[in-house]
C-alpha cells in the first residue's frame, strides 16, 4: 500500500522559530542584568572609599600621627597616606571603571581638584563632609551613593541613592 515517509531532523522554519525565540529571551536577559551590573560596580567604589577613610582613620590612631584621603575625581582614583600635604607620589587606587565623583553633590574639601580629608593623630576627621559617587555610564540613571564623615569624631557612614529612595546599602 502507501508507505508514509518519515522525514528526519527539523525544517529550517522550525529552526528559525526556535532561534528567534532563544533571541528574545537571551536579549531579555542581558536587558535586566544591565542595571544589576552597575549597581554592583558602584557598590565596590562605595565600599572601597568607606574602607579607604575607615583605614585613615585607623592608622592615625594607631601611629598617633595624621593621616589623609585623598580622591582624584579627574582620574578615578584615591589614596590614603600619612601627614599632609599629599606626598608627591601616593599609592593612588583605581575606582571601578565608570564610577565618577558628583562634584555637585561632594561637599568633602577641594585643593586643586583633589577632595581631601584628614584624620588627626587621634582618629579626628579635620573637616566634615559628603563625597558623592554616580554611574557615569548610565544615561539617565539616579543611582549614586555617599560616603558621609558625619563628625569631628570621624563616623564614617555609607548610603546608596535611587532617585529620591535613600536606601542603607546599594543591592
Amino acid at each position: 500500500m502507501f508507505k508514509r515517509r518519515t522525514r528526519a531532523g527539523l525544517s529550517f522554519l522550525e529552526i528559525m522559530v526556535t532561534v528567534s525565540i532563544a533571541a528574545i529571551l537571551a536579549g531579555t536577559a542581558v536587558v535586566s542584568i544591565g542595571p544589576r551590573l552597575r549597581n554592583q560596580r558602584l557598590q565596590e567604589a562605595t565600599d572601597y572609599i568607606q574602607q579607604a577613610l575607615q583605614q585613615a582613620q585607623q592608622q592615625a590612631l594607631r601611629q598617633s600621627a595624621p593621616w589623609s584621603f585623598a580622591f582624584d575625581p579627574a582620574n578615578n582614583r584615591y589614596a590614603i597616606f600619612a601627614g599632609a600635604p599629599m606626598p608627591a607620589a601616593p599609592d593612588w587606587r583605581p575606582v571601578p571603571v565608570g564610577i565618577q565623583a558628583n562634584a555637585a553633590s561632594t561637599t568633602l574639601p577641594v585643593n586643586a581638584g583633589i577632595y581631601s580629608l584628614r584624620f588627626d593623630d587621634q582618629g579626628f576627621a579635620t573637616d566634615i563632609g559628603i563625597l558623592q559617587l554616580r554611574d557615569g555610564n548610565a544615561n539617565g540613571s539616579q543611582l549614586q551613593s555617599q560616603v558621609q564623615v558625619t563628625d569631628v569624631l570621624g563616623t564614617v557612614q555609607m548610603r546608596c541613592l535611587f532617585g529620591a529612595r535613600v536606601e542603607r546599602r546599594c543591592v
